[in-house]
């Protein structure tokens, strides 16, 4: 569940006055059923192209598919990506590559200690894998 921090509040200009959002967009709104936005309102206000079902228990979830998460035994955060191949390889590879701060702290002090930079690189590719 999501919990509003520092990191993701924005203050937005709305009129006159500064508000308060989310930048990822929580709570959620509640729904009954799917809700695809159209492109206009899309362009213009920025909003999601779609926003699933949700009941108030999971305003604070991320989008997930419930057969992909029983499955999965783990968090899930589904996204529908309407890029083109390029966009999506490299949304992709960057998603599943990110470390945790501490592990890739780790990891550059260690390649730091290393001769040469393509022996470091190397070497860092070998550990990644």
């Amino acid at each position: 569940m999501h919990k509003c921090s520092k990191y993701c509040k924005r203050n937005i200009k709305v009129g006159k006055t500064y508000v308060s959002r989310c930048r990822f967009d929580f709570p959620r709104p509640v729904r009954d059923s799917i809700c695809i936005n159209d492109v206009e309102n899309i362009l213009k206000s920025g909003n999601k192209i779609y926003y699933l079902k949700q009941n108030e228990k999971e305003v604070r979830v991320n989008d997930y598919n419930p057969l992909l998460l029983k499955l999965w035994c783990a968090n899930i955060d589904l996204q529908y990506i309407a890029e083109s191949r390029l966009s999506l390889t490299q949304h992709v590879t960057g998603y599943v590559t990110k470390a945790e701060k501490s592990h890739a702290q780790d990891l550059w002090d260690e390649v730091s200690s290393w001769d040469n930079i393509y022996s470091r690189f190397w070497k860092m590719g070998q550990k990644l894998l």
